[in-house]
């Protein structure tokens, strides 16, 4: 199975970045000032193709251990759609009461969160080129759209395999009132 990794990057982040790419063995693609969804829009496209995965991870991501191996070895069983490797830690209150440990997954709309997601290699062009429709400056949000429009849940992986950096280290590039971390609901680095 063929799967593609690409860092999306800031310049900012660029130790980040580098740190990302050479753990996964991937290019980055970097912010040029045109806003989330362009950067966004390209890394998916780096990475689309006829077959297999396209992975998008953050600059500001926190992998788990293996990473890699263990995204292969999650995508041979997933359904073609969507799959995030990230959910925020409100994600929690959705699923009390799904068995999400035992399973190892549970699906909702989205992805959510873009920190790292996996997408069918031959649907990106088509969902970048629904996006691109959108006046919606979030990338993950334009993508959760997509999904939702074809009534396509994602698959979230529990445990996470991505966290954020904390805030603390990590000030947001979007929001600069934030001041609260971003924290995945279940992960084990």
């Amino acid at each position: 199975m063929d799967v593609r990794h690409v860092v999306m990057a800031h310049p900012m982040r660029a130790e980040w970045a580098h740190g990302l790419a050479d753990t996964l063995r991937c290019p980055v693609v970097w912010d040029r000032g045109r806003g989330v969804w362009d950067t966004g829009r390209r890394a998916l496209l780096s990475v689309a193709g006829e077959n297999g995965w396209g992975v998008v991870v953050q600059d500001d991501t926190i992998l788990t251990s293996g990473f890699a191996l263990k995204v292969r070895t999650f995508l041979e069983d997933a359904p073609a759609g969507p799959v995030a490797f990230y959910a925020g830690s409100r994600a929690r209150r959705h699923t009390r009461r799904l068995d999400v440990r035992r399973r190892g997954w549970y699906t909702a709309a989205g992805p959510t969160w873009g920190v790292a997601v996996a997408t069918p290699a031959d649907r990106i062009r088509g969902m970048v080129e629904w996006c691109d429709q959108l006046d919606i400056p979030n990338y993950d949000l334009r993508m959760r759209d997509y999904w939702q429009h074809l009534q396509v849940d994602c698959v979230y992986s529990v445990p996470c395999l991505a966290d954020h950096r904390p805030v603390r280290e990590n000030p947001s590039l979007a929001d600069q009132a934030r001041t609260a971390d971003r924290r995945a609901a279940w992960f084990r680095p």
